[in-house]
């Protein structure tokens, strides 16, 4: 739990020291923005630890300053004018979905779980094409490789929901 409330932190510092995204993929946040968005309905709908639902409620707000940098510090701007719109009506049709769709719960959980299983591939694609790690933290990149080990590992010795498993395995 600590690494993953930690995990983004480094990099959001290291955005606002260079006032700039760049090197970083904005795929990679949004996918794990609108991921975050769909597990924070979920995690509310199953009798979970308290800490996992902060943790819920935490994640979509960091990863939401994540893409608030995107918004000021990429270029080209025409982009970020093209996409916010879109986006927002993606995350209000989810918003939407979750709270008066019986059932869309269960199946965006695993569109969240779909999401954070290929959401470091533009990542990777950004870095090969660059050539370069340059844009990313490495502490935020270590923290990623340590939360992930440990997801793995509890999906072995915890009891947990069937998607919560199935993220640990795709996503690490």
């Amino acid at each position: 739990m600590v690494l993953w409330f930690t995990v983004l932190l480094p990099q959001l510092l290291r955005n606002h020291k260079r006032k700039s995204v760049e090197g970083l993929n904005a795929l990679w946040a949004i996918a794990n923005f609108s991921a975050s968005f769909c597990n924070a309905f979920f995690v509310f709908s199953l009798a979970l630890p308290v800490q996992i639902r902060i943790m819920a409620v935490y994640m979509p707000i960091l990863e939401g300053c994540m893409l608030l940098q995107f918004v000021f510090f990429y270029t080209p701007r025409w982009h970020v004018r093209v996409a916010v719109p879109i986006l927002l009506l993606l995350w209000g049709a989810i918003a939407a979905a979750e709270l008066f769709i019986g059932g869309a719960t269960g199946i965006l959980a695993w569109i969240a779980i779909a999401l954070w299983s290929v959401e470091t591939f533009p990542q990777l694609y950004t870095n090969l094409s660059l050539r370069s790690t340059e844009g990313q933290s490495v502490t935020s990149v270590l923290i990623t490789c340590l939360g992930k080990t440990s997801d793995s590992l509890t999906a072995f010795l915890l009891v947990m929901p069937t998607q919560t498993r199935v993220l640990a395995f795709f996503s690490a």
